[in-house]
């Protein structure tokens, strides 16, 4: 079987549609996939478009290879989907031309990428590529209703604010990097990258981007996009508070006032995205809010170039 690589092209509106093709079909069974989020990640300037790849057999797109990379990271991530029933073959040459373009930009020392937790196919091919499962990402959603609409009422000394300004930008970003710093996978963005990401004009609602004070201090964020609206979804990209002020509710209360914004948006469910693993309390915040798993995905992991030797020598 020969599968064909060919580059995607942002602007190839027939390769983009075909993309969307191959990750309707790969995650039929999950049902969270968005077109609006497949090209908005594409046009994303963490997506390495001219690394990214569509797999085609016999002349039908079967694979997708998105390769990601925060700007000065060692690490990239490669996002692989697969159909049909040559599933393995196709994710087997899409890993390897990820792993070959990954090493071909220079600086890189890990290469991430995910399976599925019921694909067996893509876990073979991972593992046949050297890549090792490290981690379980939750990806939750819960249903919104009349009673959502209204927020909840702020814990005491608690107020939030919509972002307006440059001085709000660096806030919120600044509130990023406290609030992950040394979890998992968190990777530091430079101010400038960062809101080259947030203003995606693919999916940016600078309306639920939002700043919450403790006592007039700014402590934690939510960062809402439009990601999934094209089925009728909302979507919390990033919801975090600085270690010193957590215990006090506000979390859980940006969530409610996520959903009662959703809510007057239109929108019928919210969703999010967390590590099962998190240890801040976060997993179990989203379960008692009524949050469900819906897709489960394992993240693998494999050292590259000289880290690669490093790892099998010791």
């Amino acid at each position: 079987m020969a599968v064909d690589l060919v580059p995607l092209r942002a602007g190839s509106a027939d390769l983009v549609d075909a993309a969307v093709a191959v990750t309707r079909d790969s995650d039929a069974e999950s049902d969270v996939t968005s077109a609006a989020a497949l090209r908005a990640q594409l046009g994303s300037p963490d997506t390495v478009m001219g690394s990214s790849r569509l797999a085609m057999v016999d002349g039908h797109p079967e694979g997708l290879l998105i390769v990601e990379r925060t700007a000065g990271s060692n690490t990239v991530f490669l996002d692989v989907r697969v159909r049909g029933e040559r599933a393995i073959d196709v994710a087997a040459a899409l890993l390897r031309s990820g792993l070959e373009r990954a090493d071909g930009l220079g600086g890189v020392s890990l290469v991430q990428a995910s399976a599925d937790e019921n694909d067996s196919a893509m876990a073979a091919a991972l593992a046949d590529a050297g890549f090792l499962e490290v981690r379980r990402i939750w990806r939750m959603w819960r249903p919104l209703g009349d009673g959502d609409a209204t927020e909840p009422a702020p814990p005491t000394g608690v107020a939030r604010r919509v972002v307006s300004g440059p001085e709000d930008l660096r806030i919120l970003h600044a509130l990023r990097e406290a609030s992950f710093e040394g979890t998992y996978g968190f990777e530091s963005r430079a101010f400038e990258n960062y809101v080259e990401v947030l203003d995606s004009p693919d999916h940016a609602d600078p309306e639920g981007w939002w700043i919450a004070t403790l006592d007039d201090r700014p402590v934690g964020l939510c960062v809402l996009d439009d990601s999934h609206a094209d089925r009728g979804d909302a979507y919390i990209r990033t919801v975090g508070v600085i270690p010193e002020a957590r215990g006090r509710g506000i979390g859980r209360w940006l969530l409610g006032c996520a959903a009662a914004y959703a809510v007057r948006g239109g929108r019928h469910r919210i969703g999010l995205t967390v590590d099962g693993r998190n240890d801040t309390g976060a997993t179990d915040l989203y379960l008692s809010e009524g949050y469900e798993a819906l897709e489960i995905v394992d993240l693998w992991e494999r050292p590259l170039g000289n880290a690669a030797v490093s790892a099998t020598s010791r």
